[in-house]
């Protein structure tokens, strides 16, 4: 399961990238625009598609479906059919939820406009009092403020807001120096050892977490294994 820290660098990296209805972080193409268009003919007027082909693409909902089902920001979404919600089902299965006047200050919980029967617009709190959403074809991927009309919130039931999954701290400030034997620096080794406590989390959520701290996860992860098999202490 993806951390709630994943969503927020997902949902960063698509800022400035456009908005297709129906979408969920596909590659824009002639065969994806007529795909939709046919699809959803009411949301496929605008003269600008074709400039926009070879941009990921989403609607606001695609962006939160983006973070699921990409193992990173850019990489090709996996569609998954028991995750296809729509806004209003993200909010629906939320594990916990309120008005936005109750909404805790943590990052990665999903905002939501829209009535208490129906909610018809989604985005994703970035801490800071600012949300990223996906906000219409003529905006694309946005930051916006938590103040600017977002009514409701939610706790996504698909990620992961458990203190253990908060984004890792960096390794305090140390002078970087080959540690011996091993050859490994002693960020790299205290890097290893956070991963092993679980700070840095598991499978493709520690090869983000790893990666956009600057270290090679191929090295960490092999030094976490020695260390597992007791060839380093």
């Amino acid at each position: 399961m993806k951390n709630a820290a994943y969503i927020c660098d997902y949902a960063r990296a698509q800022l400035g990238r456009p908005y297709w209805f129906g979408t969920f972080g596909q590659t824009a193409s002639a065969s994806l625009y007529q795909s939709k268009k046919k699809q959803y003919p009411t949301q496929y007027t605008a003269s600008d598609f074709p400039s926009q082909y070879g941009k990921r693409v989403h609607d606001c909902a695609g962006l939160i479906k983006g973070a699921l089902w990409s193992d990173t920001p850019n990489s090709s979404p996996k569609y998954n059919a028991s995750q296809d919600y729509s806004a209003n089902k993200f909010f629906t299965m939320a594990i916990s939820k309120g008005a936005i006047s109750s909404m805790p200050d943590q990052k990665g919980i999903l905002v939501f406009k829209g009535t208490d029967k129906q909610k018809n617009h989604i985005g994703v709190y970035v801490g800071s009092g600012k949300v990223i959403e996906a906000k219409g074809h003529k905006y694309g991927v946005v930051e916006s403020s938590i103040n600017s009309g977002w009514k409701y919130w939610g706790k996504c039931n698909l990620f992961s807001y458990d203190a253990a999954s908060a984004p890792a701290p960096a390794p305090a400030p140390a002078p970087v120096k080959p540690a011996q034997p091993s050859g490994y620096t002693a960020a790299e080794l205290q890097a290893a050892r956070d991963c092993i406590r679980g700070r840095y989390g598991n499978g493709s959520a520690r090869r983000h977490n790893l990666q956009v701290r600057g270290f090679d996860y191929a090295r960490v992860q092999g030094l976490v294994n020695k260390i597992l098999r007791g060839e380093i202490k």
